[in-house]
């Protein structure tokens, strides 16, 4: 796995603002910061200057963005999750809910839902530098129980969670990163139904806080 020669910095980019972080040369995590991604940060937003909500009742606020250090084989990790969040069932974890049958993906705006038996889940985007835009890739079936995720795609929404294994206990996860992303966004995908446009993003309340790390 890469190291780097040259300081780099890791910005993160949320409604409170923009936080800078300097990479380390030592051995260990490239970069690790702490974000809060609120139950209203719409992850169908990533890389739009605005969050869309076709399907109504409110668009919530644009996605946390991490500026993600260059490099090839960089693994991302999320660790020390905390908090809860409720879309109306009640609230939840960052793993969200155990589902009765996988979702139905949808696709908006250059992006793509993942499908994942775990619902309202915190969720994570990677993109290069350009603005998503239709078509959309294929969607991600995610087993919200492995303990490492590979091929990964830019523009695919995929499951992150705790970061563990089980809510809340288990191994850590692994999620690789594609070589051609340049940053990730934290948030969430709503909806007032299962296989509807992106929306409802209104009663959303609470936050979710989580360490983020790319080695």
């Amino acid at each position: 796995m890469e190291r780097w020669t040259r300081l780099a910095a890791v910005m993160v980019l949320s409604a409170c603002g923009r936080i800078n972080f300097d990479e380390r040369r030592d051995a260990g995590p490239l970069a690790q910061t702490t974000v809060d991604v609120a139950a209203t940060a719409n992850l169908w937003g990533a890389g739009h200057a605005t969050p869309p909500a076709p399907g109504g009742s409110g668009e919530g606020s644009l996605p946390t963005l991490i500026v993600l250090p260059p490099g090839r084989d960089r693994v991302l990790r999320l660790s020390g999750s905390s908090g809860a969040v409720d879309f109306g069932p009640g609230p939840t974890t960052a793993d969200g809910l155990q589902g009765p049958t996988l979702n139905t993906a949808v696709a908006y705006g250059g992006l793509v839902d993942v499908t994942c038996l775990r619902w309202n889940a915190l969720m994570a985007v990677f993109l290069d530098d350009g603005e998503p835009a239709a078509p959309s890739p294929p969607s991600l079936t995610i087993d919200a129980t492995a303990a490492s995720f590979t091929n990964l795609g830019l523009r695919q929404f995929v499951f992150v969670g705790d970061g563990l294994t089980g809510d809340g206990t288990g191994e850590p996860q692994t999620f690789a990163i594609p070589d051609e992303a340049t940053r990730v966004y934290l948030g969430y995908g709503d909806a007032t139904g299962d296989g509807e446009l992106p929306g409802s993003y209104d009663d959303n309340t609470g936050t979710i806080t989580t360490t983020i790390s790319v080695e």
